[in-house]
């Protein structure tokens, strides 16, 4: 299991790699979670890329193996939770912000008016 520093170190490990390559949360609106067979979301770590806000996280469990009783929303929650956030109607997209051995954060951005 990783400890705490373990996950704070890999969160700005992805950070440093994700602003050189100035990775950008993922627009929700480019999903469709009735066929989406794998997630885009870059994973940004501990980086806030100029112009999103963060709005919101949720952990995710990524084993496949997580039940609906458990702290992580598992994929059937998770695919309720993007659905919610699209009848919305706003600007937002999705990062992972944390990574563990069985779960990631998710982080809910929502980009700045121009």
């Amino acid at each position: 299991m990783m400890s705490l520093e373990q996950i704070v170190s890999l969160a700005d490990d992805q950070a440093k790699q994700a602003e050189r390559f100035k990775y950008q949360p993922f627009p929700l609106s480019a999903i469709d979670v009735d066929t989406i067979k794998r997630y885009p979301f870059p994973n940004i770590g501990s980086y806030r890329p100029e112009g999103w806000e963060l709005e919101d996280n949720k952990m995710v469990d990524k084993s496949g193996l997580g039940e609906e009783y458990e702290p992580a929303l598992t994929l059937r929650g998770f695919n309720a939770w993007i659905k919610e956030c699209q009848a919305e109607n706003k600007p937002y997209g999705m990062a992972i912000i944390e990574e563990g051995e069985f779960q990631v954060v998710i982080g809910l951005f929502l980009k700045e008016a121009a």
